[in-house]
C-alpha cells in the first residue's frame, strides 16, 4: 500500500483471514453443538424420567419384575420340565436386581455422552468422523432420527447392560441353582437378550 509515496505492508491477523471450507464447517458444527447442549441441559434424557417420575418408576419395577418372571418360568419348564418353585423363588430377586444394575450401566454409558466437552472436537485435528462420533454419542440420549451415529451408540449402550446382566446372572445369581454349567450360561443369556434396555432406542420426542 503507498500513502504519500511511502511503501507499507498490511499484515492480516489470523483471526481476519478467510477460513478454509472444513474448517467453517468445523466451528459452524461446534456452535451447533453447543447450542444443543444448552437445550439439551434444559431437558432430561427418557432414561433419567423414570427415576425422576414416581409412577414411570412403579411401571418400570412391576414390568421388569413380570418379564423377569416369564423368562425364569420359561427357563424352569425347559430345564426341569415344569415349573420348578424353588428355582423361581431362590433367583427371581437377584435376576430383577441385576436387571436394573445392567440398566443403570448402560444409563451410565449414555450419560458420559452428555458431558463429554464439546472442545474435545477442536483437538480431534481435522478428523470429520471425529466430530460425528462425538457428535453421535451425545445425541444417543435423545434420538430424533438425525443422526445415525446416535443409534450406534444407544446400541452400544445395550450391549453394555445385556453383558452386565449375563455376567451377574452367570457368575452371581446362578451361582448356585440346581442347573448345568451349560444350562446356567444358556439361561443368563436368555435373560440378558430378552430383558435388555431396548427403551433406550425410542425417539426422545415419545416423552417430550
Amino acid at each position: 500500500m503507498e500513502l504519500d509515496g511511502t511503501t507499507s505492508s498490511v499484515t492480516a491477523s489470523p483471526s481476519h483471514l478467510p477460513l478454509k471450507g472444513k474448517a467453517k464447517g468445523k466451528i459452524k458444527g461446534v456452535r451447533d453443538m453447543k447450542k444443543r447442549v444448552r437445550l439439551y441441559n434444559l431437558i432430561f434424557p427418557p432414561y433419567m424420567l423414570i427415576a425422576l417420575v414416581p409412577w414411570l418408576a412403579l411401571i418400570a419395577l412391576v414390568g421388569n419384575f413380570l418379564i423377569d418372571s416369564a423368562v425364569m418360568l420359561v427357563i424352569s419348564r425347559i430345564v426341569f420340565g415344569s415349573f420348578n418353585r424353588r428355582f423361581y423363588k431362590y433367583n427371581i430377586w437377584k435376576v430383577w436386581v441385576f436387571g436394573f444394575l445392567g440398566d443403570i450401566c448402560g444409563a451410565a454409558f449414555l450419560f458420559i455422552g452428555q458431558i463429554v466437552n464439546s472442545r474435545i472436537i477442536l483437538i480431534s485435528g481435522n478428523s470429520e468422523l471425529m466430530y460425528r462420533l462425538i457428535e453421535g454419542w451425545r445425541d444417543a440420549s435423545f434420538l430424533d432420527g438425525t443422526n445415525a451415529y446416535s443409534y450406534v451408540f444407544a446400541a452400544i449402550a445395550i450391549i453394555i447392560s445385556a453383558a452386565v446382566i449375563f455376567l451377574l446372572d452367570r457368575f452371581v445369581a446362578f451361582k448356585y441353582a440346581d442347573l448345568t454349567k451349560k444350562q446356567k450360561t444358556l439361561s443368563a443369556l436368555a435373560i440378558a437378550v430378552v430383558t435388555a434396555p431396548y427403551t433406550f432406542l425410542l425417539p426422545y420426542n415419545l416423552f417430550y
